[in-house]
């Protein structure tokens, strides 16, 4: 599935979805491709399932400064907004030669959140989609680390983030 957008001068926004076996040897990514309006390419921007939210929420905090409001939240300035420790490298993976992105700890200043401190002058639904993308992280952090998607406490914050958006 891909989703495409242009703009009122024929420049192209391309995301798709990228085959593991491309990617890392054992990845699925996403791809992020943009696109002149004479056709030609520029490089592929390569997402991984674990960062998308974080580039979601980049062009999201773009939209709000250009409409004047405040960004959703400072970003923690130990992990720079990303939620992952910058000091692990996540566990060796023998098969592929190379650490494994996907078992990287969260940040142990802003506890996987990748924000300082909750943003001021936000409307009023962005904290509620912040609540929710929150905690939706950390139940996909805590199956993660458990290796159960069905783990109880993974269950418990997938329906907490669902009060949440309702």
């Amino acid at each position: 599935m891909a989703f495409e957008y242009r703009d009122s001068d024929g420049a192209r926004l391309r995301v798709d979805n990228v085959n593991a076996s491309t990617y890392y040897g054992n990845e699925p990514v996403v791809a992020l491709l943009t696109e002149h309006r004479d056709g030609d390419d520029v490089p592929v921007v390569y997402v991984p399932l674990d960062r998308v939210e974080e580039v979601v929420a980049g062009i999201r905090d773009a939209a709000r400064t250009a409409s004047g409001q405040q960004p959703a939240a400072a970003t923690c300035a130990h992990c720079k907004g990303t939620g992952a420790d910058p000091e692990d490298e996540g566990d060796y993976d023998q098969g592929v030669h190379m650490y494994n992105p996907t078992t990287i700890g969260p940040c142990p200043e802003c506890h996987g959140t990748g924000k300082d401190a909750p943003a001021v002058g936000q409307p009023a639904e962005a904290h509620t989609t912040d609540r929710a993308a929150v905690l939706d992280e950390a139940a996909d952090a805590v199956a993660a680390y458990t290796g159960n998607p069905i783990d109880a406490n993974a269950q418990m914050l997938r329906r907490m983030a669902e009060e949440a958006r309702s």
